[in-house]
């Protein structure tokens, strides 16, 4: 993003928060923000949005890596396929790994919906 627009983000903001309190404003009792502290907190809530999606791919990865310990390849093939049709963010994939292993051991309390039945009529397995 350009400096003018980071310039402009700051100008906006103060604006708001100035409408909103006037007589604080006012007073000086509200510092403004520059663009600068603007960009900075922007890059660190994107720092921090790359570590959470970073840690989804990893616990999806260690889920699914644990239930492929057991169920057989066909089983698996299916589970695969059936991510395969969600969309394809970190969000996503951890999350229906995490239900899949739910059900592996048996603790399907908080599994709703259509992922309820990912092994269709097969047997529930113990971890």
């Amino acid at each position: 993003m350009s400096d003018r627009n980071w310039n402009r983000m700051a100008e906006r903001h103060n604006a708001a928060v100035e409408a909103k309190a006037p007589l604080l404003a006012s007073a000086g009792l509200i510092t403004p923000l520059t663009a600068e502290e603007i960009r900075a907190s922007y890059e660190r809530w994107h720092r921090e949005r790359e570590r959470l999606r970073l840690r989804q791919v990893r616990f999806a990865e260690r889920c699914r890596r644990m239930v492929s310990l057991r169920v057989s390849k066909a089983e698996l093939d299916q589970l695969d396929a059936r991510r395969s049709r969600l969309p394809a963010s970190s969000e996503y994939g951890a999350d229906f790994w995490r239900r899949v292993l739910a059900r592996l051991c048996g603790r399907s309390g908080q599994v709703s919906g259509k992922l309820l039945n990912v092994f269709g009529e097969h047997e529930r397995r113990r971890c």
